[in-house]
């Protein structure tokens, strides 16, 4: 929340500057679509958290879609890397299930969003 107050604060401008060759990217990414994108580069592995941030404050998502979505994203993620820990610490059938299993729910919104986002662009 704090990188997406300051680049409000800070305006388009500032942000593009300091996302530097992500800018473009991430801008042409989240415009028309706001809680979609968030929800897809948020799921998606790999893609880091600091340039959505700045770019959502920046580029005029609302504080509404931006909270919403990082919350419905973040959550399975969060359970399948707990789940991940602890079938390492304890590799136990259920551990394994849980872990699969939040895979499967990270994959499948992943599509969602993505397939939602795709259409909110066009």
């Amino acid at each position: 929340m704090g990188a997406y107050w300051l680049a409000r604060a800070l305006g388009t401008e500032a942000v593009r500057k300091v996302l530097g060759k992500y800018s473009e990217k991430i801008e042409g990414r989240l415009d028309g679509a706001g809680f979609e994108a968030v929800c897809t580069l948020r799921l998606v592995p790999g893609i880091p958290y600091w340039p959505v941030n700045y770019g959502s404050g920046a580029f005029g998502i609302t504080q509404r879609d931006f909270l919403a979505a990082s919350v419905i994203s973040v959550i399975p993620g969060q359970v399948s890397l707990v789940a991940l820990g602890a079938f390492v610490a304890d590799p136990t059938f259920f551990h394994g299930t849980v872990v699969v299993l939040s895979w499967i729910v990270v994959l499948v919104m992943t599509v969602w969003a993505y397939k939602r986002w795709k259409a909110a662009r066009q």
